[in-house]
């Protein structure tokens, strides 16, 4: 079995003594944000690190990893349901609602004015 590994080289910027905002695309196993994070500390950023993703699958050692990380917010969308752990606070911003809207008005020739969306 093949076994992906991330790593995180370089970060651009200086983040000493600020809290950084990881975005992700997904979560799957975590090893983006663990790597991500890691190196974001080992450059003095801090204390702690936010993480946002548009997708949470949570599978294998993505309910483990940020455990170990000073990470004071997790925050993903509801584009899939998430699992229920207390050992993983997680904040699930809704966005199905929005989104569908967007859709519908875009399909419709009639898109709503109230948001910026460009055709």
């Amino acid at each position: 079995m093949l076994r992906a590994l991330t790593c995180a080289s370089e970060i651009v910027g200086d983040v000493r003594g600020r809290v950084p905002v990881i975005v992700d695309d997904m979560i799957s196993t975590a090893g983006t944000i663990h790597a991500a994070a890691k190196a974001l500390l080992a450059t003095g950023c801090g204390p702690s690190v936010v993480v946002t993703a548009t997708d949470g699958l949570f599978g294998g050692p993505a309910l483990e990893r940020p455990g170990a990380l000073p990470l004071t917010r997790r925050m993903v969308a509801d584009t899939l349901s998430t699992p229920p752990t207390s050992a993983l606070p997680i904040q699930v911003v809704r966005i199905a609602s929005p989104v569908a809207e967007a859709i519908c008005g875009l399909q419709s020739g009639k898109p709503d004015d109230k948001r910026a969306i460009d055709g």
